[in-house]
């Protein structure tokens, strides 16, 4: 858990393209992490675009179309807790690909089923 909290405030700062203190989507899907390769590959777009949208939408705390960086730490907080099943403030390969909020979209988005990375 530590480790994500300080991991945050980098990637935080990398999307902040602007550097503004604010991530406007465009700045959110310019930091693209592979996925949009992926999911042209699979035929799947549009899919990744909507996965983009509900990640960025639970990131955006209050919808106004911009995260902050207290409310991306607040999210990816909660997104570490709800994948950690055995609550013990670390996440298994296991938990990170089938509970993190992030992975779990864009495994849906590629149409990877929940069986590890390997397919993707």
């Amino acid at each position: 858990m530590g480790d994500m909290e300080r991991f945050h405030g980098d990637v935080f700062a990398g999307m902040d393209c602007k550097g503004d203190g604010a991530v406007v989507f465009d700045e959110f899907t310019a930091r693209d992490r592979g996925f949009s390769y992926h999911a042209t590959q699979a035929g799947r777009p549009g899919a990744y675009d909507t996965a983009s949208r509900i990640v960025f939408a639970f990131w955006d705390r209050d919808g106004d179309g911009q995260m902050t960086e207290p409310g991306m730490c607040f999210a990816i907080t909660a997104d570490f807790r709800r994948a950690d099943l055995n609550d013990d403030g670390m996440l298994s390969e296991a938990e990170f690909l089938n509970g993190f909020a992030v992975i779990v979209a864009m495994r849906a988005a590629l149409g990877a089923s929940r069986q590890g990375a390997a397919e993707w």
